[in-house]
C-alpha cells in the first residue's frame, strides 16, 4: 500500500471513530432531553406562591394547587389526569408537593390511556383555554422526543444517515411544540384562579406577585437543548454521507489498484 493510501486510510479510520464517539454522545443526550421533556409535563412547579401573594399554591400545564389563605395553608390540588379536586390532607404545602413530586408521573402516564368523561372532566378543570393548548404541545414535544428515541432501533436496518435526519427533523418539531407551549403558558395568567392566589395585578405575561419556577425554566433549557441536538444531529447525518462516499472512493482505488 502506498504512503499516500496508508494516509488516507488512517485519516479514514479516525473519522469514523469520531463520528461514533460524537453520535454516542448525542444519543445519550437526546435520553437526557427525553427525561427533561416527561419532567417539564408532569411537575406542577411551572409558577407558584410568593412571600407577597394571598394565597399559598403553585400551577402546571393541568395540575395544580391553590390554598384557603388561612393560616392552615392548606392545598386543594386539581387537574391531574385520572383523578378530580381533592384536598390535601394535614394542611401543609411541603405534603402536597411531596404528593405531587411522587405520583405526578404515575397521574401522566394514567391518564394517557383514558378516554371518556372522567378524563373529560379532568381535562376540564385547568383554569384556563392557554393551559391547555400549552399542555398539548408540551406533550406533543414529549411524544416527538420518546418517538426519537424509538427510532435509535432504526440505526440497525436503515441507512445510518437518514435515521439520523429523521431524528433532527423530529427534534427540531420538539423544539418548536416546546417554544410554543412557553409562549402560549404566559397568555392563562389572568385565569380567575391564578388571579385569586397571585393578587389583582396578575393579568396575561405578567404574574404580579407570583413568581416563575424551575420547571418553566427547566422547559426553556429544553429548547435550547433541542436545538443544539438537532443541528448535531443533521450535522452527523450529513458526516454519515461523506463517510459513504469516502468508502466508495478507497473501495474502487483498492479495486484499480488489484487490477
Amino acid at each position: 500500500m502506498l504512503p499516500s493510501q496508508e494516509a488516507s486510510k488512517l485519516y479514514h479510520d479516525n473519522y469514523v471513530r469520531n463520528s461514533r464517539a460524537i453520535g454516542v454522545l448525542w444519543a445519550i443526550f437526546t435520553i437526557c432531553f427525553a427525561i427533561i421533556n416527561v419532567v417539564v409535563f408532569i411537575q406542577p412547579y411551572w409558577v407558584g406562591d410568593s412571600v407577597n401573594t394571598p394565597k399559598p399554591g403553585y400551577f402546571g400545564l393541568f395540575h395544580y394547587c391553590v390554598g384557603s389563605g388561612l393560616a392552615g395553608r392548606e392545598l386543594s390540588c386539581r387537574g391531574s389526569f385520572p383523578r378530580r379536586s381533592s384536598p390535601i390532607p394535614g394542611g401543609s404545602a411541603r405534603r402536597a408537593r411531596r404528593v405531587s413530586v411522587r405520583f405526578g408521573l404515575g397521574w401522566a402516564l394514567a391518564g394517557l390511556g383514558r378516554t371518556g368523561p372522567d378524563w373529560a372532566t379532568d381535562f376540564s378543570t385547568i383554569p384556563s383555554g392557554a393551559f391547555q393548548a400549552a399542555a398539548f404541545f408540551v406533550l406533543l414535544s414529549m411524544v416527538l422526543t420518546l418517538g426519537c428515541i424509538t427510532c435509535f432501533a432504526l440505526f440497525f436496518f436503515c441507512n445510518t444517515a437518514t435515521v439520523y435526519k429523521i431524528c433532527a427533523w423530529m427534534q427540531l418539531l420538539a423544539a418548536l411544540c416546546l417554544v410554543l407551549g412557553c409562549m402560549i403558558f404566559p397568555d392563562g395568567w389572568d385565569a380567575e384562579t391564578i388571579r385569586d392566589m397571585c393578587g389583582e395585578k396578575t393579568g396575561k405575561y405578567s404574574l404580579g406577585d407570583c413568581s416563575v419556577r424551575w420547571a418553566y425554566i427547566l422547559a426553556i433549557i429544553g429548547i435550547l437543548n433541542a436545538l443544539i441536538l438537532s443541528f448535531l444531529a443533521f450535522v452527523l447525518g450529513n458526516r454519515q454521507n461523506d463517510l459513504l462516499h469516502e468508502e466508495l472512493k478507497t473501495e474502487s482505488k483498492d479495486f484499480v489498484g488489484t487490477a
